[in-house]
């Protein structure tokens, strides 16, 4: 899409700044954006938005949102849902128009509760960590063009949760992803206080032990602003997880050639569960998404595959039909 290619050609690079393990190398726009729109922190404080389950039951891989306000409200894709029945992530970024209730696909990160804790959702100081991130952009390219719905491998997310908590030796009765954080909030704390956000910064590359995990960017210095340090903590968390730290099948992108891999990346169109287009990039080792609306790129995430990580997508049966991701927690 050509809006997407202009947007990635436009952004200038910056001078890497690194802490343990992770590197972050901030990208810039001469272009100046006011946002006309809330984040979801933003609305929460306000009160302008309501999260609930869908219906008396609920079910996995959906919530109800209704934005109770005039303003859109920016929903930043893997941003974690806390409370309800079981606490969740946002599947893809979306923009929820004013006075607008939309069924939002979510993939759950806690597999062991299905009780109400709260009567709404609230939101945490994170995001899914960029691997399995990158997992769920990998598979939504695949499912997406078969299904026309943000649905992720729910399976292969809780089965990711579980294995990151055994290698971080952290231990969760309901195996909940927020367990790690909390367990490890003062080192990722650090990692937040370490990296300084710079005027006209919309963005980052990321890279962990060397190398280039991901891409993040928005389309206001504003927006990142706000979202920098749940996306830095969701990066760290990776950073400090040891098995990572010497991947040799990871491609050694340095954050200029990933960038141009980005702009050379295959795009692909859909309809955005509310306002604008879901475009999904892929490529040789990557995979990411994009939310274009109001004629620009409101968010875009890109990540760097590993051989491994491919293979995921490879597997046979790795796509299932939404009929056959049963509810975890049915009789």
């Amino acid at each position: 899409m050509l809006q997407l290619k202009q947007h990635l050609s436009s952004i200038e690079i910056g001078n890497t700044q690194s802490f343990g393990g992770l590197a972050l190398t901030p990208l810039f726009t001469t272009k100046s954006i006011v946002t006309d729109y809330l984040t979801l922190d933003d609305a929460l404080h306000t009160r302008a938005c309501r999260i609930t389950e869908l219906g008396d039951y609920g079910s996995v891989p959906e919530i109800l949102f209704e934005n109770l306000g005039d303003l859109p409200i920016f929903l930043l894709d893997g941003e974690e849902l806390v409370g309800a029945k079981q606490n969740r992530i946002i599947n893809i970024s979306m923009l929820i128009p004013g006075h607008c209730l939309v069924e939002v696909p979510v993939s759950c990160v806690e597999a062991g509760r299905w009780s109400v804790s709260s009567a709404h959702f609230s939101t945490g100081d994170r995001t899914l960590y960029a691997r399995a991130r990158a997992h769920k952009a990998m598979h939504l390219n695949t499912a997406l063009p078969t299904f026309s719905r943000p649905l992720a491998d729910q399976g292969k997310v809780w089965d990711d949760i579980e294995a990151k908590c055994e290698r971080l030796s952290c231990i969760s009765e309901t195996q909940a992803m927020d367990a790690m954080y909390n367990q490890l909030a003062t080192s990722l704390d650090q990692y937040v206080s370490a990296f300084t956000n710079e005027p006209s910064q919309i963005g980052a590359i990321f890279s962990t032990h060397n190398h280039v995990s991901g891409l993040e960017t928005f389309d206001s210095s504003d927006t990142w602003s706000k979202m920098s340090a749940k996306l830095i903590r969701s990066y760290a968390l990776d950073a400090v997880d040891a098995t990572l730290e010497t991947s040799s099948l990871a491609l050694d992108h340095t954050p200029a050639s990933f960038l141009s891999h980005c702009i050379s990346a295959e795009v692909h169109s859909y309809l955005a569960i509310a306002e604008g287009e879901d475009l999904r990039l892929s490529g040789t080792q990557l995979a990411g998404g994009a939310l274009l609306a109001y004629d620009r790129i409101i968010h875009l995430c890109a990540f760097n595959l590993n051989h491994s990580t491919a293979e995921v997508a490879n597997e046979p049966n790795n796509v299932q039909r939404p009929s056959m991701r049963q509810h975890k927690y049915e009789d």
